[in-house]
């Protein structure tokens, strides 16, 4: 396994962290109906509705997948 951490910064590392998940519905790529979960540590539901917290994500999954069809299309998927 490959990691950037030292030995001394991952004894650092919490033994737990808390995380809340939100359940999204919708349809995929397929236009089927499907069932999406988000695993965020933004815990405060009063600050981070569930459903902003759920369109930036999908909007920034959308931009992943263009990023790798102009890397596709570019030949740089290496």
């Amino acid at each position: 396994m490959f990691s950037r951490l030292s030995a001394e910064q991952w004894q650092e590392l919490p033994a737990e962290i808390e995380v809340r998940v939100i359940r999204v519905k919708g349809s995929g790529r397929e236009r089927k109906q499907s069932t999406r979960y988000l695993a965020t540590t933004l815990i405060d539901a009063a600050a981070y509705p569930w459903d902003e917290v759920a369109s930036l994500c999908l909007h920034l999954w959308e931009i992943e997948l263009r990023f790798r069809d102009i890397k596709t299309t570019m030949g740089m998927e290496m």
